[in-house]
């Protein structure tokens, strides 16, 4: 049953402690329809990304308000990257004018969903370049994070991002700080292919759930990159391509008259 339908009930008992728990009931049942619906839709990572996208965009149709994606960073020239652990011979960040657009129907999809969503000014021109190298695999890596680390609020749920491979065997992570104030890396997997690929992978609970810090209950940092090189690689160059990096996330706990005014409670 959908969710809206499991909230269409009307009551007549004058209980006041009955009629209380009879709404908390009612509403949890709402709330547990609406995730069994989310949960019922495809994987991410089991569809192709043009279908990816689609499913993003009838998602944020179907939960109108409530599911927002947030461009943690387009590249388009905006934020600044720097690395950490870089090969001391070999350390390059730059923005060059190759996108994803050779890759059909996705690239433009998700550029149509973004302008409709609010980035209508965006030129989407650039990627963000990487070149290193790992001169011992399985013990080397590198951290490619923003200067200043972009907050997400909401309850994230999915995020994607276009990376050009080469097809290396080292492994990229997400690195995230939850609401809590804690470290959340998430893995996205090995960068095995060749050319352009959008990687869209589900998001942990740590970073759903509601922080334990009363002035940011809500509010979570994207801080950037991990890779881990793997000791079956070869030592040698690395050259990456980033570009779209997305969030989606479930804003509902910030939908009440003076959400946006965030606690101060001492």
């Amino acid at each position: 049953m959908p969710a809206s339908r499991s909230l269409t009930v009307h009551m007549h008992n004058t209980n006041p402690g009955k009629h209380s728990r009879t709404i908390v009931a009612i509403m949890a049942a709402g709330l547990l329809c609406l995730m069994q619906t989310m949960e019922a839709s495809p994987r991410f990572g089991q569809q192709n990304a043009a279908d990816q996208i689609e499913i993003s965009q009838n998602m944020i149709d179907l939960y109108k308000g409530r599911l927002r994606l947030l461009p943690v960073d387009l590249f388009e020239k905006e934020h600044v990257w720097y690395s950490r652990g870089a090969n001391s011979l070999l350390d390059q960040r730059r923005f060059l004018t190759k996108t994803p657009f050779n890759t059909g129907k996705a690239w433009d999809s998700e550029k149509a969903l973004l302008k409709a969503l609010g980035s209508s000014g965006t030129a989407f021109r650039y990627s963000l370049s990487v070149q290193t190298a790992f001169e011992t695999p399985g013990r080397d890596s590198y951290q490619l994070l923003l200067r200043n680390p972009q907050p997400l609020r909401g309850q994230l749920m999915r995020m994607s991002v276009w990376v050009h491979s080469n097809d290396y065997r080292h492994v990229l992570y997400a690195l995230f700080r939850n609401a809590s104030g804690q470290v959340v890396k998430h893995r996205l997997g090995r960068l095995q292919w060749h050319g352009w690929r959008r990687i869209e992978s589900d998001l942990p609970v740590s970073l759903y759930s509601r922080g334990s810090r009363i002035e940011q209950r809500y509010t979570h940092f994207f801080n950037g990159f991990l890779l881990q090189s793997d000791r079956n690689e070869h030592p040698g160059q690395i050259n990456l391509l980033f570009d779209n990096l997305l969030v989606l996330s479930d804003m509902q706990e910030l939908q009440y008259p003076g959400a946006e005014v965030q606690d101060a409670w001492p």
